[in-house]
């Protein structure tokens, strides 16, 4: 029986890595397939919300905006969310000045609220109205609150009157930062709020001795804050 050679060697553990590199390639995306069949199963497989046929469901919250005309001006002005039985269309009743920006929170509100909740709203209209006094700019900072109303709604639970949030939503229910932060912490300070809540990620949240801020990464975190 001869022996191998050192190059014999070489390249026979070569072909051995090779071997085990496109096994563990193959397994990884053996389990990414699966992974994405069940996720995609278990989405489709959710229970729908059952509504009474001309009921609705309506949840309110206070938001920070800023003042569109403005410069460093916030206010605040009221989030409401209306759900009833429809035909899965996500509605918003603002003002003219808003933008695609708060269409785009409200649909990934509508995302993020099945995942909370584990409800399917094909068979729901959700609407989304925002009133204040003068011409504020919502936008991306509203679709934290979209999300926690819109769970309220879902859930028959009822939003603390104490809280404020200022965050962006995404479809997955994780929160990111708001721009302006120091004004709408300040205009939330001002209006009597106890707690200002936003982003585990936001960066600039100035000192404010009257007001507890507290963060939440996702929408999960911040139901447990603002949900009763």
């Amino acid at each position: 029986m001869t022996r191998m050679s050192l190059m014999d060697q070489l390249e026979l553990h070569r072909a051995k890595g090779s071997s085990l590199k496109g096994l563990l390639v193959a397994a990884f995306l053996i389990g990414l397939c699966l992974g994405g069949t069940l996720a995609s199963s278990w989405y489709a497989t959710r229970p729908p919300l059952e509504l009474a046929e001309g009921g609705v469901s309506a949840r309110s919250t206070a938001i920070v905006g800023v003042v569109k005309q403005g410069r460093g001006e916030g206010r605040l002005a009221t989030l409401t969310v209306e759900l009833g039985l429809g035909k899965g269309r996500v509605l918003i009743s603002v003002p003219p000045y808003e933008n695609e920006d708060t269409q785009k929170s409200a649909r990934n509100a509508k995302l993020a609220a099945e995942r909370e909740t584990g409800f399917d709203l094909s068979s729901a209209d959700v609407v989304f109205s925002i009133e204040a006094d003068v011409e504020v700019i919502a936008g991306p900072s509203a679709g934290g609150a979209m999300g926690v109303v819109l769970v309220a709604a879902i859930e028959n639970r009822e939003v603390r009157r104490d809280a404020i949030v200022s965050a962006t939503l995404d479809g997955y229910g994780r929160l990111g930062p708001v721009g302006e932060i120091d004004v709408k912490l300040r205009v939330a300070e001002e209006a009597g709020f106890k707690v200002f809540i936003v982003a585990s990620n936001q960066t600039g949240v100035p000192r404010a001795p009257g007001i507890e801020v507290r963060r939440a990464k996702n929408l999960h975190e911040l139901v447990e804050l603002m949900l009763v």
